[in-house]
């Protein structure tokens, strides 16, 4: 599939308050799957100090903007299963889970959060 990369920023007086790095994912259909468009959110980050501040409304606002821009009607993201705090502002946001992803560590150690 197709990748274009993404990076924004929110400053205030020099100072960078939060960061979302997105990125672009076409698949083209094939005989197993049906192909789709989405922008994923990789990270965003907002600084101890700026949070709940509408520093990550307006980061999200910008990549949501962005895949209207470029004609992607979703955006996905991952969160840890442990990220309360992450979960509701993404729910907050209209946000909903649409898959459940599962890991395992194959050397036998207990898989991390």
């Amino acid at each position: 599939g197709e990748e274009l990369h993404g990076f924004g920023t929110v400053y205030q007086g020099g100072e960078a308050l939060g960061y979302a790095l997105f990125c672009f994912h076409r698949l083209e259909p094939s005989a197993f799957i049906h192909g789709w468009s989405y922008l994923y959110v990789d990270q965003l980050g907002v600084a101890p100090g700026a949070r709940r501040r509408g520093v990550g409304r307006a980061l999200m606002a910008a990549v949501e903007a962005r895949a209207l821009a470029i004609g992607v009607d979703q955006v996905e993201l991952d969160v840890r299963e442990v990220n309360d705090d992450a979960k509701a502002f993404y729910r907050a946001l209209g946000y909903v889970t649409k898959r459940v992803q599962m890991s395992i560590d194959v050397r036998g150690n207990k898989a991390a959060p």
